[in-house]
């Protein structure tokens, strides 16, 4: 199974993921992110913040680190998604 990185984006900072996760798709990634975004924001709210005063998004990245994609913290907090 491919390996993929979700690192979290914060006001031009990159907090990578050391870990990872083995998942079997580009399209499980996706969901995987979007998942730990939904967690950020709804941690965010609890603690009396915007969630986009505290996280810009989560970066998908495969075992060679390459950026696939970013998932915002807007697209969650508007019920879009990846871009």
């Amino acid at each position: 199974m491919p390996m993929y990185y979700f690192n979290i984006l914060n006001h031009g900072e990159r907090i990578e993921d050391k870990e990872g996760a083995e998942l079997p798709d580009f399209d499980a990634a996706r969901e995987e992110a979007l998942a730990s975004a939904r967690d950020l924001v709804s941690e965010a709210v609890k603690a009396g913040h915007h969630p986009s005063d505290l996280v810009d998004g989560i970066e998908i990245v495969d075992a060679d680190r390459r950026t696939l994609t970013v998932v915002p913290i807007a697209a969650v907090l508007n019920g879009k998604g990846a871009h």
